[in-house]
């Protein structure tokens, strides 16, 4: 067997990624049903890993042909970012089973992204409205937040 296993689905209601390594499962999950196609996951993924889909301007498809998606899985490095910034909480993810949520993802434990009040679109209301790094402070530029 050759690691990592790479799995992906779609269903009507999500897009689910998992990745099985030697010693830990990583999931990244798209709820369809919330997410808008507004790509800010996207543009704020630090390692480009998700990619807005190419649609033909014009052409109606199915809410599931709109979520972003993953050219090559491996370059996610789940770091959280994109679940983080989605203003419509349409990302979840699970290592080793357990649901992460903002609070306990590792960039967050390692003080590289701030603690979150809210999150808009283009918008991000901080805890700490001072926080800063060189880190976070280029997540925020990709986005475009003023």
């Amino acid at each position: 067997m050759k690691w990592p296993i790479v799995e992906e689905s779609t269903s009507l209601s999500m897009r689910k990624t998992k990745i099985e390594y030697i010693n830990r499962t990583t999931e990244l999950i798209f709820d369809l049903k919330k997410c808008t196609a507004c790509y800010q996951c996207v543009k704020a993924c630090p390692k480009d890993a998700l990619f807005k889909p190419e649609i033909p301007k014009g052409k109606k498809v199915h809410r599931k042909e709109r979520v972003p998606f993953f050219q090559e899985s491996l370059k996610c490095v789940f770091c959280g970012v994109c679940m983080t910034l989605c203003p419509f909480d349409a990302i979840s993810m699970k290592l080793d089973g357990d649901n992460l949520d903002r609070d306990n993802l590792p960039l967050r434990l390692g003080n590289k992204i701030p603690e979150i009040e809210k999150v808009k679109m283009k918008k991000v209301l901080l805890v700490n409205p001072d926080f800063h790094n060189e880190f976070w402070d280029n997540i925020l530029e990709r986005i475009k937040v003023k």
